[in-house]
């Protein structure tokens, strides 16, 4: 496991962006906001940020002066709010697994369908080098041990990175693709031996979840009819999802795996607005809060 100091710099949103100056990798325009005036003035639209969250429920996009006072309100909870500048083009990750900082292990994935808050429900992997190198880059800078994950939105895979996770994401696409974040992780754990070449994801492998899916469906539509119909594409992988990996919900070899998307599918159908409860309830239960840091750390 990294150093804690080396977590410092990466898990708050202020921090990282910090970082990245220091580093000089691309990024859009950014700033402290710390009180509800400072929110005001904040050039709009923008993004503001809690310093600490997890799976974009820290985060509001706000147009006008007063919802820019009242989101930050929402969020200064967590300690000083990030104002961070619109990127513009296509959302993607870039994860890589870090030995004692020499890249093991890379994978780079985007967008093909969203979830809950935004989130990569469906993801195609893809060939961007300039991420690559740049956690590469970030990692060896650190002394990174583990896994540490890049978001950024890009043209053309030329990226603008909007934040980072101290950690791997979403397994399932970089597996599919060839790289088996899961064992990889472990071995660094154990101290087994590593590939002595980079292990590099290939492109063009597409992956999704169809719970997810019909959550994020759920969430912006309100309709029972349209997160229905967004289940049963990714169960019956049809439409944009032909030729996609189940990575959830497996069907043929894991029946079992259909228990909670039936579960979840009887309260949507039922209440679709608790599309977003469900996604909270689930973050607040792996979400790993200030307080928990100060723990570790003391």
């Amino acid at each position: 496991m990294s150093d804690i100091e080396a977590f410092d710099q990466i898990q708050g949103k202020i921090a990282c962006c910090r970082l990245l100056a220091t580093l000089g990798l691309p990024q859009p325009a950014w700033s402290v906001v710390a009180s509800a005036e400072d929110a005001r003035r904040a050039e709009l639209p923008c993004w503001l940020k809690a310093s600490f969250s997890t799976a974009g429920r820290g985060v509001r996009y706000v147009t006008s002066p007063g919802q820019a006072a009242d989101a930050y309100r929402e969020l200064a909870a967590a300690g000083p709010v990030l104002a961070q500048q619109p990127a513009t083009g296509t959302y993607a990750q870039v994860a890589g697994l870090f030995a004692d900082g020499r890249l093991v292990a890379v994978h780079t994935s985007e967008l093909a369908g969203a979830g809950a808050g935004g989130s990569a429900a469906a993801r195609v992997s893809v060939d961007h080098p300039q991420p690559r190198a740049d956690i590469e880059k970030l990692g060896r800078h650190l002394g990174w041990h583990g896994g540490l994950t890049l978001d950024y939105l890009h043209r053309n895979g030329t990226p603008q990175y909007i934040e980072a996770n101290a950690r791997t994401v979403e397994p399932g696409n970089p597996a599919a693709s060839g790289v088996n974040l899961p064992a990889l992780t472990i071995a660094i754990s154990c101290g087994d031996s590593l590939p002595a070449t980079l292990v590099v994801g290939r492109p063009g492998v597409r992956t999704h979840s169809s719970l997810a899916l019909m959550l994020g469906t759920a969430e912006t539509s309100g309709s029972r009819g349209a997160a229905l119909r967004a289940l049963m594409a990714g169960l019956g992988h049809q439409g944009s999802l032909r030729g996609s990996r189940e990575v959830l919900t497996p069907l043929p070899a894991d029946p079992l795996s259909l228990v909670p998307v039936v579960i979840v599918a009887s309260q949507l159908l039922v209440r679709p607005g608790r599309a977003k409860a469900l996604a909270m309830g689930a973050v607040r239960d792996y979400a790993v809060p200030p307080a928990a840091v100060d723990i570790v750390r003391a």
